[in-house]
């Protein structure tokens, strides 16, 4: 014997509302992955620091006519991500891995890990001298 169960009204806004909220947090958090993964990917992150010494990141970035537009465009990405969400982006992903220094004429140059990209090993050893 089946038990009779609540009707429930044709359009349920509580329903509709949860949703929506759900659907605005798992974008939100889509996005936030998304510039992480290409920042990453652009900067070779792998065990939270560079597969790249400083030398190899300057010579892809040497031969890649796109790199200061990307540059640009994180930092745009950063600014509107504190803006729309803030907190969502941890502290170490609103520096390059590397320092990056542009001159007058556009061109980078790639210097030393930032602080939060340097390996904890790498660190230590670097304190102990």
């Amino acid at each position: 014997m089946a038990y009779a169960k609540p009707v429930r009204d044709a359009f349920d806004p509580l329903l509709w509302a949860d949703n929506k909220t759900a659907m605005a947090e798992a974008i939100q958090k889509a996005i936030i992955e998304k510039f992480i993964q290409g920042y990453e990917d652009f900067w070779g992150v792998e065990n939270g620091t560079s597969k790249h010494t400083k030398e190899e990141m300057q010579r892809i970035i040497d031969v890649m006519p796109a790199a200061l537009d990307i540059m640009i465009d994180a930092v745009k990405f950063k600014t509107f991500a504190n803006t729309a969400f803030p907190g969502a982006l941890a502290d170490k992903y609103h520096t390059g891995v590397f320092v990056a220094d542009v001159g007058d004429d556009g061109k980078i140059t790639i210097g030393d890990l930032n602080e939060a990209w340097v390996p904890a090993s790498t660190e230590e050893e670097l304190n102990n001298e």
